[in-house]
């Protein structure tokens, strides 16, 4: 009797096929059909991501310093409009601007209220499109740059 094999209660035996341990259980749930939205559609094509670095010079008057404070948003710094600007030119999606860990965001070093930068260092993750730095650079105030 130790030999004997008892299917589970619930499975069906088909001896024209084997399964793990010879036993194969009948599919409850066929599989997933595809729908589709419109004859025409196509799949977004992705755009290639990258981590990139940009050299920005910027005039520090009337900012509250580089970087972003996420619990005050009294305080306007160049990250913010940065930001604003990358989603703007459509290098990154506009969720990745609330969470700059998404897009791997660094910066190289911070600078004070009021204080202006002839070259200050930031790297992201970004969509690689067509003309980035005039783009970025369009959605950007005339004070801030990416060189």
């Amino acid at each position: 009797m130790a030999g004997n094999k008892v299917p589970p209660a619930l499975a069906s035996h088909q001896p024209d096929r084997k399964g793990r341990g010879g036993w194969v259980w009948e599919e409850t749930e066929h599989p997933a059909k595809r729908v589709k939205g419109g004859e025409d559609e196509e799949p977004p094509r992705k755009l290639p991501k990258r981590k990139i670095v940009l050299l920005m010079a910027y005039s520090g008057k009337g900012y509250h310093g580089m970087q972003r404070n996420l619990g005050s948003s009294q305080f306007r710094t160049i990250e913010d409009d940065l930001v604003s600007a990358l989603v703007q030119a459509g290098c990154i999606p506009e969720n990745h601007g609330t969470d700059m860990r998404k897009m791997s965001f660094q910066r190289c070093a911070r600078t004070d209220k009021g204080v202006s930068a002839a070259g200050q260092v930031v790297s992201l993750k970004v969509w690689l499109i067509d003309d980035i730095l005039d783009k970025i650079n369009s959605h950007l105030p005339s004070h801030i740059r990416i060189l």
